[in-house]
């Protein structure tokens, strides 16, 4: 069940993030939750999140994730 919660979850936010006007945090989880399943897909979700807020509360962590990535 765990999995597909998991699935659930990256297809509500590659939905939400979609949305015109997505706040930047939307990003930041898209690539927290793409981060198991493919790397090239989280990168840019957290790339995404530095472009709108580069000195956002997850910014550290976006650079860590996405430098590893």
């Amino acid at each position: 069940m765990l999995q597909r919660d998991a699935s659930t979850a990256r297809t509500l936010l590659r939905e939400a993030a979609a949305l015109p006007g997505a706040p930047a945090e939307t990003h930041f989880h898209l690539g927290e939750a793409l981060a198991a399943v493919s790397a090239p897909d989280a990168r840019a979700a957290y790339e995404r999140y530095l472009e709108l807020a580069p000195t956002g509360p997850y910014a550290s962590r976006a650079r860590r994730a996405s430098a590893r990535r």
